[in-house]
């Protein structure tokens, strides 16, 4: 058994009766990949994972990461979404929509890949969205969703989703009411008022070195970067870069631009003194 296909009450592949998602055991490397398990009422583990599905579905799949499962760092199950080719190369807006539930101090991360293949050959996967970490507080907590963009592009061949553990038992991650469709995500903006709190940068011996906030009115769509103007409380206002608009999420992008995203306010470690959670 090389392929398994999941269930319809996981998968709702509207439109696009051809589709089916599956996981398999082995990857392209010969890598042993994870089975994807189904519930409706919780995880062998404690203290990770759901208590019940979404509110409309009656099933989740998820990765079970107790010993002897997906356990250690590293370790993955992929979902893979294949239709045929008139899918993908459709001009037809599309995005990914699914539930997801990430409860546990040992979560690690879901990814988006798309297989892209090269006219002279050659293929690679090539990540367009993730999310990595704890989401939830409880098993309880309610379900959030996620909307990824998957509009053909040059090179387009296969959607995926990688499912990877973070090492530990309290890393089940679990999914449902995945669907592909025929339409655009949401424009989803960010708005920031004027005065807005930013950052609070202190000292080294923890006293207060000065505020940042908004100095104008901003607003930035999502999936986009851009700058405005900041107020520093030391008297003085600049342009600041790198400001990124992510899921209705106003934050910044580090390592001027290229790197991780960290929403405002940012808490992180900069230089002497850190920035602290307003």
């Amino acid at each position: 058994m090389s392929k398994v296909v999941l269930a319809n009450s996981i998968v709702h592949i509207s439109g696009n009766p051809d589709m089916k998602v599956y996981y398999e055991f082995t990857d392209t490397n010969g890598d042993y990949l994870y089975p994807i398990h189904t519930s409706s009422s919780g995880t062998p583990s404690q203290s990770t994972g759901p208590s019940q599905p979404p509110v409309g579905y009656s099933q989740y799949g998820y990765l079970e990461t107790s010993t002897g499962n997906a356990y250690y760092l590293g370790d993955k199950a992929v979902l893979t979404f294949e239709s045929a080719n008139s899918f993908y190369k459709s001009s037809t807006p599309k995005s990914l929509e699914f539930y997801y539930h990430m409860y546990g101090e040992n979560i690690g991360k879901i990814e988006i890949q798309k297989k892209r293949c090269f006219a002279s050959g050659g293929c690679y996967w090539d990540t367009t969205w993730s999310l990595s970490g704890q989401q939830q507080t409880s098993s309880s907590s309610a379900w959030k969703k996620a909307v990824v963009p998957v509009s053909y592009d040059y090179g387009l061949h296969m959607l995926r989703m990688k499912i990877t553990a973070n090492g530990g038992w309290k890393g089940d991650i679990a999914l449902s009411g995945i669907k592909v469709i025929k339409r655009p995500p949401p424009q989803v903006s960010c708005d920031a008022s004027t005065g807005t709190l930013i950052e609070t940068i202190y000292n080294e011996d923890g006293s207060k070195h000065f505020t940042i906030s908004t100095a104008e009115k901003a607003n930035f769509q999502s999936g986009q970067e851009g700058s405005m103007n900041v107020y520093y409380s030391l008297g003085y206002e600049i342009e600041k870069d790198y400001i990124y608009c992510k899921d209705g999420v106003l934050g910044t992008l580090l390592d001027e631009g290229d790197g991780e995203f960290v929403s405002y306010p940012a808490c992180w470690k900069r230089g002497t003194g850190y920035i602290d959670c307003p």
